[in-house]
């Protein structure tokens, strides 16, 4: 198949990795792979050097100049799918390929119920989506928030996970809990916070990392201070290398108030990290931990659920490693061919 992805950047981020590793896996496989970046050209990602980087970026002069270029671009490759991530580009890719031959395949990456925030955006989403042709969700839950017509002809496809994850951790793990995300109020790392502050007084001997950067910095440290924690809770900041630091560590937790499908959630459990996760909307956390068995969820919000989940885990080494056993299975349900696999077989309906 000729197959082109449609996407506003490649310069970092949970989509656009998943982009370039299916786009590396479709050209491994002999397919004509190609990927349109409307406002930004470079890739931070590595690229198969049979993945094709088209940038039409020196033509964004607004929504109209991008919806026109990616058209005309679409009629002169003569590509079998195109395939769309996040909202925004979702919303210009199809009013491109309208009365085309070639099928517009979209993709929710995100929580549909507040996602986006934009009101002219979510009534252009409401407008335009009836118009692709398939649509591949990350949850379940996520394909309900939309009309039948749009789940007759969708998918459930989850994330990949990273298959540059080291060989699992042997060896006694660190007193260390980790959190990893932007300091945005979606992350809710307060109530990580807070869960942590009632942990310690039950294991002082502990740490908590935060790896992440972004606007509640400030804040959070002041709020850290506040718990005159500042020896125990440590900002980390941004690492291009945060999969080898956290490693080791005893307890990975994510105190989400909503995600799509996090990425760190999913390489956490990959890697054999007894993980305790609120269970938000829109499911992806649910999809990714069995409860109980590789992992604990507890409430959106609820900072004492969590405290207790860390203390469980803490407490009981067996437990511990049974959760790390069962965790490591997510290697083979989610690898890069398996998830590939599903995607071609959608795409196959579509171009037959």
């Amino acid at each position: 198949m000729k197959i082109v992805f449609t996407m506003a950047y490649m310069q970092g981020g949970g989509a656009e990795r998943v982009v370039s590793e299916l786009a590396n896996c479709f050209a491994g496989r002999g397919h004509e792979v190609s990927i349109i970046t409307t406002r930004g050209g470079n890739c931070v990602y590595p690229l198969d050097e049979n993945v094709q980087l088209i940038d039409l970026s020196g033509q964004d002069r607004g929504i109209l100049s991008r919806v026109r270029a990616v058209r005309k671009c679409i009629k002169e490759n003569r590509f079998d799918a195109v395939i769309s991530f996040l909202v925004n580009t979702n919303i210009e890719t199809i009013l491109s390929g309208l009365f085309l031959k070639t099928p517009v395949i979209i993709s929710e990456r995100n929580n549909p119920y507040v996602d986006p925030k934009n009101k002219i955006f979510r009534i252009m989403r409401s407008f335009t989506y009836p118009f692709a042709d398939g649509y591949v969700f990350q949850t379940p839950d996520a394909r309900e928030f939309f009309g039948k017509g749009i789940q007759k002809h969708s998918t459930v496809i989850m994330n990949p996970i990273n298959p540059e994850l080291p060989e699992p951790f042997q060896g006694l793990r660190d007193k260390r809990i980790v959190n990893v995300g932007r300091l945005v109020p979606q992350k809710n790392q307060k109530m990580f916070i807070d869960a942590f502050a009632e942990f310690f007084e039950a294991y002082p001997d502990y740490i908590a990392e935060i790896y992440g950067d972004g606007p509640m910095e400030q804040e959070l440290a002041a709020y850290i201070q506040s718990k005159q924690l500042e020896e125990k809770v440590i900002l980390k900041g941004f690492s291009k290398n945060v999969i080898p630091e956290i490693a080791s560590a005893g307890i990975f937790a994510m105190s989400s108030d909503y995600e799509g499908m996090s990425n760190a959630l999913i390489e956490a459990v990959g890697m054999g990290i007894p993980c305790v996760c609120t269970d938000h909307p829109i499911g992806g956390a649910r999809m990714t931990i069995e409860e109980g068995i590789s992992g604990f969820l507890v409430p959106v919000g609820d900072a004492h659920a969590m405290a207790e989940k860390m203390k469980a885990i803490a407490a009981d080494p067996a437990m511990a490693e049974s959760f790390s056993g069962k965790g490591l299975q997510l290697r083979q349900t989610l690898s890069i061919d398996a998830i590939a696999d599903q995607w071609l077989a959608y795409m196959g309906s579509f171009t037959r």
